[in-house]
């Protein structure tokens, strides 16, 4: 990318990308403007991303702002995830990032994280409820330098809505809790695939027989859904639901059956 006006990006998945100069993103400003930050970069997810100069970004004079970000496995000759050039720097804030990766000055903007943001799929890149991208992000930061603020945006790559009291995730997604959260026990229950774009199945064993009521909410804790709501055999159980008529977003399923309760987390992409 050569631009010589100030450029946004918001929300965004690079994976699995290559080029000679930035395996996601090149950023180049070619001419003289005010802009301090040319380029800010805000809750992206980047991983496997390679070149032979900055396996996620390369920067030249652009000296771009990241915030509530993700770096995990790009790499390249020089700066294995980001490179910026000799006349340039890259301020970054609460980004999972290894600084020994990036090739170049660096700011520091507090809240860079070096562990595993524990994708649970590589291609999408969302990721698993114990990462450490979870409440995480911020939703406004003041540039150390410059003094200008950068905020997030309100939604995520869904269109999921981020809390309005702060607590973002790192990454292109958010997970909000509509109640309840994730329980694990003892009763297998799985879904796949997950994310899904409109037909998801559920797979669960029963050690007993009774009666079982499966239901789906969305984000805001809104029954949608009761795939199931019958008595049930002893064994395995496979249900497949379509969501072909429901919005992208994050979805919670809830199992009960006897004295046992059960939720899962679902995503619904387009």
């Amino acid at each position: 990318t050569t631009y010589d006006v100030p450029v946004k990006l918001l929300n965004n998945v690079f994976s699995g990308n290559h080029s000679e100069r930035g395996g996601a993103i090149g950023l180049i400003r070619a001419n003289n403007t005010n802009a301090i930050h040319l380029a800010s970069l805000i809750n992206n997810s980047f991983s496997r991303n390679t070149a032979k100069w900055g396996g996620a970004i390369v920067s030249n004079n652009s000296n771009p702002l990241i915030l509530n970000s993700i770096f995990w496995g790009d790499s390249a000759g020089y700066g294995r995830e980001i490179y910026v050039t000799a006349n340039d720097k890259v301020e970054i804030a609460n980004t999972i990032i290894k600084p020994s990766f990036i090739a170049g000055v660096l700011i520091y903007g507090g809240g860079i994280l070096d562990q595993d943001p524990m994708f649970n799929d590589t291609v999408l890149l969302t990721t698993e409820p114990e990462s450490p991208c979870m409440n995480t992000g911020k939703r406004e930061y003041t540039c150390c330098n410059s003094g200008e603020s950068f905020y997030a945006c309100c939604r995520d790559i869904t269109g999921q809505s981020r809390p309005l009291g702060g607590g973002y995730e790192m990454g292109a997604y958010e997970y909000p809790t509509p109640g309840f959260p994730d329980i694990q026990t003892s009763l297998p229950f799985d879904a796949w695939p997950n994310p899904f774009s409109a037909i998801v199945i559920f797979g669960y064993t029963l050690g007993e027989s009774s009666e079982v009521l499966f239901s789906v909410y969305d984000s805001y804790g809104k029954l949608v859904a009761e795939p199931v709501k019958a008595f049930q055999h002893k064994g395995e159980q496979r249900i497949e639901w379509n969501a072909g008529n429901l919005p992208a977003g994050i979805y919670y399923c809830r199992l009960q059956t006897g004295n046992i309760t059960v939720s899962r987390k679902i995503i619904k992409i387009k």
